[in-house]
C-alpha cells in the first residue's frame, strides 16, 4: 500500500524542559491518520536506519544514496521559539517525504527488506492497513445492501412503470402540481417554493395567489407594494386589510387598476384610518386603458376563451366586488358612499360605525346597487326615510342590521317584508381604570359605547383623552393583554365574564419591563412535581377512594391528585405560564391565588 505523508503540525509541551512534539499526517487512500513525535524518536530511528547504509539494494548502489540527512540534533535543543520552530519544521517536512519514497519504492520492488520494516514502524504503517481493512469491510457491507436496495427499487418502479403510474415527480406535468398546490395556504406554499427551481417557478403561478391577509399586520405594505402584488397575483379573490394603518387612496386606486374585477371578491377595510371618500373614489375608478380590454391581453388563463370581453360595469379592478366592509371608517361620508353604486354586483355591504353616513348617502347608494342581499348600517344616522330608499330599490335584500339607529324606532321594522332586521340598542357597559402604571385616570364613570367596538378604539379613546399621541397603550382585562382586534363583547366572552366588564391601561413599556421581571422570576420557581396516578389511592383533601366514576386529577399548582369536588375552580397561573387559558386547581391553592390577587 503505497502512502504519503507530510509534517505540519506541532504542539509545544509545557514540561520541567519544553520541548515540541510534531504531528506527521499519513495518508492513504481512505484516511488521514496524525502520528506524533519528539525530535529524540527521529534521532533514534535515524541511527538504526543507518545500519543498512552500506547495504546494496542492487549491484551498482547502496541504500547510503537514499537515506536522506537528518538536521543537526543541537539545533533541536537550543530554542523552542516559533521562528526556530518553523525552520525545524521545514526540514523534517523534508526528511518524511524522502522516507516515504524510499517505502513506496522498496514496497514495490523489494517488500521484505528490513529497512522496509523499519519505516513502516516508524509511520505506523501496520495499524493505518488494520485501520484500512476494517473500513474497507464496512463498506463492502454498506454497498451490497445498497445494491440490494437498489434492485428492490428498480423493480418496484418496473411494476409501477407497467401499470401506467408516474413513480418520478419530476415527470408531473406543471397542471398538475398547480391542482396540488391550490390546496395550500400560502405560508406552506412558501415552503414548497424552496423545494426546487421548478416547483419555485410553478409556485409564483398567478392562479395560486388567490388571498392575500395582513391581518393583524405585522408588516409595511405601502401603494407600491401592493401595485406590485397586484400585477403579479392576477387572480386575487379576498383581500383582508383590517387595521391596517397603510391602506390609503393610492393603494385603493392600485387595486382598482391592477386587478382582476372577475376573480376579485371580498374587501376588507374595517378600522382602515386611510380610508376615506377620495379612497372609495380610487376603488371604483376604471382601467387606465379606455379602450375594451380584452383578458387575452391581461391573461389567457382566466377565461380558458381568448378574446373574452370584460362586462361593461366591470372595467375597473374593484367593480366586480360582492363583499365590502367599511366598518370603523370613519372618515367615510354620504359622498364616498355615493360612488359605491359602480359596484353593481356588491351583495354584501357594512357601514358599521360610520356616523357621518346619513339618508342622502343611501339613496344615491341603493339606485346602482340592486344586488344588495345584506347590509351593516349599524351606529349611522340613518332614519325612516332612507329606510324607504333600500325597501323599494333592493328586491334582494335577505338580512339588514340597524344596532344603536338612533334615528330609527321599533315600528321601523315594519317597512321591510320578508327581511331578516335586526333593530336593538346595542348599549355596552364597561370601566375603564389605569393599572400600576404612570399614566392618570381618566374617568371614574361608567363608559357607554357599542358591543362591536374593538380593543385598538379603547386604545385612540385613551390616548385622545390623556393627550398625548406619541404614546402605545396596552388594553388589559384581568391582567391579560389584550389583541387590538378584539371586540368588547368578544373579551366578555373570552374573560368568562357576565357581569360589567372591567379593563385596565397602561404603557407598552411597563408592560414589556413586568413581562420580562415574570421571565426572571419564573427561571427561579421550581416547577410542581407531579404525583403519579398509579401512586395514588384516595384524595388527600376528602379522603374518598378513586374508582371508576371517581376520576384522578392534577392540581396544575401544587401538583397532587385530587378528586372533581375538591378542584371545581379554574385559575390563571401566569408564573408557571399558565396565561391563555384557567386550569384546574384544588381548593386550597385557590384561595392563595385568590388572596394573592
Amino acid at each position: 500500500m503505497e502512502i504519503s505523508a507530510s509534517l505540519n503540525l506541532h504542539i509545544i509541551v509545557p514540561n520541567k524542559n519544553p520541548f515540541v512534539l510534531y504531528g506527521i499526517e499519513v495518508y492513504t487512500n481512505f484516511s488521514r491518520t496524525v502520528v506524533t513525535k519528539r525530535f529524540n524518536d527521529f534521532y533514534k530511528f535515524q541511527c538504526v536506519l543507518c545500519y543498512f547504509s552500506h547495504t546494496e539494494y542492487n549491484s551498482k548502489k547502496k541504500l547510503l544514496d537514499l537515506i536522506p540527512k537528518l538536521p543537526s540534533q543541537q539545533v533541536f535543543m537550543s530554542s523552542v521559539s516559533e521562528a526556530a520552530i518553523k525552520e525545524r519544521k521545514i526540514d523534517l517536512n523534508y526528511y518524511i517525504k524522502s522516507l516515504v519514497e524510499i517505502h513506496n519504492y522498496f514496497v514495490a520492488s523489494n517488500p521484505k527488506a528490513p529497512w522496509v520494516y523499519l519505516i513502516r514502524e516508524f509511520l505506523q504503517v501496520p495499524d493505518i492497513e488494520l485501520k484500512e481493512a476494517e473500513a474497507a469491510l464496512i463498506i463492502q457491507q454498506k454497498f451490497k445492501k445498497y445494491k440490494t436496495y437498489l434492485l428492490y427499487r428498480n423493480q418496484i418502479h418496473e411494476k409501477y412503470i407497467n401499470k401506467g403510474y408516474v413513480s418520478d415527480l419530476d415527470a408531473l406535468p406543471d397542471a398538475l402540481f398547480i391542482e396540488i398546490f391550490g390546496y395550500l395556504n400560502l405560508e406552506d406554499l412558501s415552503k414548497v417554493a424552496r423545494v426546487s427551481k421548478r416547483w419555485n417557478q410553478i409556485s409564483l403561478q398567478p392562479i395560486l395567489w388567490r388571498t392575500l391577509s395582513v391581518f393583524p399586520n405585522k408588516f409595511i405594505l405601502d401603494s407600491q407594494r401592493l401595485k406590485a402584488i397586484c400585477q403579479r397575483a392576477w387572480q386575487l379573490t379576498s383581500l383582508d386589510f383590517r387595521y391596517c394603518q397603510y391602506i390609503d387612496a393610492q393603494s385603493l386606486l392600485a387595486i382598482a387598476q391592477n386587478c382582476n374585477p372577475l376573480s376579485l371578491q371580498t374587501l376588507l377595510l374595517d378600522g382602515c384610518d386611510g380610508v376615506d371618500d377620495h379612497a372609495l373614489v380610487c376603488l371604483t375608478e376604471k382601467f387606465p386603458n379606455p379602450r375594451q380590454i380584452r383578458l387575452s391581453s391581461i391573461d389567457s388563463e382566466i377565461s380558458g376563451i381568448d378574446g373574452t370581453i370584460l362586462p361593461v360595469d366591470l372595467k375597473g379592478g374593484g367593480r366586480g366586488l360582492t363583499r365590502l366592509s367599511l366598518s370603523e371608517c370613519r372618515c367615510v361620508t354620504d359622498q364616498g358612499v355615493a360612488y359605491l353604486r359602480k359596484l353593481r354586483r356588491l351583495e354584501d355591504l357594512s357601514l358599521l360605525g360610520c356616523y357621518s353616513v346619513v339618508d342622502k348617502g343611501i339613496e344615491l347608494l341603493v339606485k346602482g346597487c340592486h344586488s344588495l342581499k345584506k347590509i351593516n348600517l349599524s351606529g349611522t344616522y340613518i332614519t325612516k326615510e332612507g329606510l324607504n330608499f333600500i325597501s323599494n330599490s333592493c328586491k334582494n335584500l335577505e338580512h339588514i342590521l340597524l344596532h344603536n339607529c338612533k334615528l330609527l324606532s321599533e315600528d321601523d321594522r315594519k317597512i321591510f317584508k320578508g327581511v331578516l332586521v335586526e333593530l336593538r340598542e346595542d348599549i355596552f357597559r364597561f370601566q375603564l381604570l389605569p393599572s400600576d402604571t404612570v399614566l392618570g385616570l381618566i374617568t371614574n364613570n361608567i363608559l357607554r359605547t357599542r358591543s362591536s367596538l374593538t380593543i385598538q378604539r379603547v386604545g385612540h379613546y385613551v390616548t385622545r383623552k390623556l393627550d398625548q399621541q406619541n404614546i402605545e397603550i396596552d388594553i388589559l382585562c384581568k391582567g391579560r393583554v389584550l389583541s387590538p382586534y378584539m371586540t368588547l363583547k368578544d373579551v366578555q366572552n373570552d374573560m368568562w365574564g357576565s357581569s360589567m366588564l372591567t379593563l385596565h391601561y397602561r404603557l407598552k413599556e411597563e408592560t414589556k419591563e413586568i413581562q420580562s421581571k415574570s421571565a426572571a422570576e419564573w427561571l427561579l420557581v421550581k416547577m410542581p412535581k407531579w404525583v403519579p396516578d398509579e401512586t395514588a389511592e384516595i384524595c388527600p383533601k376528602c379522603q374518598v377512594r378513586f374508582w371508576l366514576l371517581i376520576r384522578k386529577h392534577h392540581c396544575r399548582n401544587c401538583g397532587l391528585v385530587i378528586c372533581n369536588n375538591c378542584s371545581l375552580k379554574r385559575e390563571f397561573i401566569p408564573i408557571l405560564g399558565y396565561t391563555k387559558t384557567p386550569v384546574r386547581v384544588c381548593n386550597d391553592c385557590e384561595a392563595i391565588i385568590s388572596k394573592k390577587k
